[in-house]
């Protein structure tokens, strides 16, 4: 899984898949997608509407 890069994910990877998108993989507060046994970590995850745009993320979330 790539992450993102700037203030735009870079989230090429799961268009047309499961995952839904909306500037970032959006996820429930355990950062868990639609799709069972998905998850999504790091700047990428859009979570509450929101993402956390710092390099952090990474290694706060899992």
């Amino acid at each position: 899984m790539t992450g993102a890069i700037g203030a735009v994910p870079d989230t090429p990877w799961p268009v047309g898949s499961t995952p839904p998108l909306r500037d970032g993989v959006l996820c429930d507060d355990g950062r868990a997608t639609a799709p069972p046994q998905v998850v999504a970590v790091s700047d990428v995850a859009r979570v509450g509407g929101t993402r956390a745009e710092h390099w952090t993320s990474a290694t706060q979330q899992p």
